[in-house]
């Protein structure tokens, strides 16, 4: 039996390529994430609403690096823990690689 081919949709869903998953920090992680931003800051207020209370964030985030003359982002990356202030939402960040999250 013969297939028939449907006709191009340019506005069917396209596959999207697999990623790898997201790994969710543990307890221990945020533990270290928290004891060594207690041990580096001097202030702990939210530098915008002055609050402190603060929510590590479930996951790393990523930034990427700039390149020169373009909207993309470089291949380069640089990973980071996410502290949100509980009250306006403000977030820092802090490198993971220091903090010994990621080599």
């Amino acid at each position: 039996m013969q297939q028939m081919q449907r006709p191009y949709n340019p506005h069917a869903p396209r596959p999207q390529p697999t990623q790898p998953e997201a790994r969710k920090l543990t307890a221990e992680d945020k533990q270290k994430i928290g004891d060594w931003v207690a041990s580096k800051c001097t202030s702990h207020d939210c530098p915008v609403c002055g609050q402190n209370s603060w929510a590590i964030g479930d996951y790393l985030i990523q930034n990427g690096s700039y390149v020169a003359g373009s909207s993309k982002p470089g291949r380069a990356s640089y990973p980071a823990a996410m502290l949100m202030c509980s009250n306006c939402a403000y977030l820092r960040t802090f490198m993971a690689a220091p903090i010994g999250l990621v080599e």
